[in-house]
């Protein structure tokens, strides 16, 4: 499996990876990261003979065009956290890619070029399976070998990027997300690594089920399938507080059919999830930041603010989380 980015207008590859020159059951690790005066950029990669995981970051002034492309049978999961390029694949089908929809595709040689305007920030997080090793994982797993995307993988039926789509939950995200963080010795991580993506695929077959309207929810299919695109912009930008004004304005609903779905689906108000996100995700900042760094980063103007709720959700200080 050969997986290549190309920036058209920078005449540069950002990274070009061949996982056949990878040893049996290691793993390489590698950070790329490009500066130049109207773009820049950051790749994270791991990768073996089996699997590819990539996270890059662009921040760019100018339009960009990345010319991405695969070599050979690969299974694909993938998402965005920023941004809202627009991708171009095979020269024939374009798409506009939208934060939080988890992506899930089978297909060989692939060519794509991504579109990314100016002055626009764009993040994105793949894994990339050989054929073999996907079905490898999977074939004795009595919970997947039996759901219809691993049964087309089998016998070879491709499904192209778009075509099998899921809005991403805080889990699942939470899950990918450790992936480049793991702390082992090398010779354990290709190990590691087979059985987290068991964990993600178990929480994708989850997602899959539950990806269906309720029968005993008084609201329409057009309306869950926003709501649940909401929850997932929610879940990956909840530190930047986004208003009841401007999800409602995303989804193409008005504050009341978003306020009163949301609540309906997930038992929680849009407010009280994303003060549950932030409370969560405060307690392993406070273990490499100060409280002042921990309320900017999550998006609290006043210090003070952050504490109250931190007080309120924990019925503690965070200073006493710390000490």
């Amino acid at each position: 499996m050969k997986i290549q980015s190309k920036l058209k207008e920078l005449q540069c590859d950002l990274f070009s990876i061949d996982t056949s020159e990878v040893s049996e059951g290691t793993c390489i690790e590698e950070k790329i990261a490009l500066d130049e005066p109207n773009c820049s950029a950051v790749s994270q990669i791991i990768y073996s003979t089996d699997f590819c995981l990539l996270k890059t970051v662009f921040d760019t002034k100018i339009g960009i065009t990345d010319n991405f492309s695969i070599t050979g049978e690969y299974i694909q999961l993938s998402y965005l956290t920023d941004g809202n390029p627009r991708i171009l694949l095979n020269d024939t089908d374009s798409q506009l890619l939208k934060i939080g929809n988890l992506q899930l595709c089978f297909s060989k040689n692939t060519s794509a070029e991504i579109h990314m305007n100016e002055a626009m920030k764009f993040e994105y997080i793949c894994i990339f399976f050989t054929k073999e090793f996907f079905i490898h994982l999977f074939r004795n797993a009595s919970w997947y070998c039996g759901d219809s995307f691993f049964k087309k993988v089998a016998r070879g039926e491709y499904s192209d990027l778009g075509k099998l789509q899921f809005p991403l939950n805080h889990t699942l995200h939470q899950l990918t997300q450790d992936l480049f963080k793991l702390t082992i010795e090398k010779h354990l991580k290709f190990h590691l690594l087979q059985l987290k993506f068991k964990e993600i695929f178990i929480h994708i077959s989850n997602l899959s089920a539950d990806n269906n309207l309720p029968k005993n929810l008084d609201i329409s299919e057009d309306q869950y399938q926003k709501i649940k695109k909401v929850h997932a912009y929610v879940t990956l930008h909840f530190h930047r507080t986004p208003t009841l004004k401007e999800l409602a304005r995303m989804a193409i609903l008005n504050e009341l059919q978003l306020k009163t779905g949301f609540k309906k689906i997930y038992g929680i108000t849009i407010r009280a999830y994303i003060i549950q996100l932030k409370m969560e995700r405060s307690k392993s900042l406070l273990a490499r930041y100060s409280v002042n760094e921990t309320a900017s980063i999550l998006g609290y103007k006043s210090v003070s603010h952050f504490i109250q709720s931190f007080k309120k959700f924990y019925g503690t200080t965070p200073k006493q989380i710390i000490t």
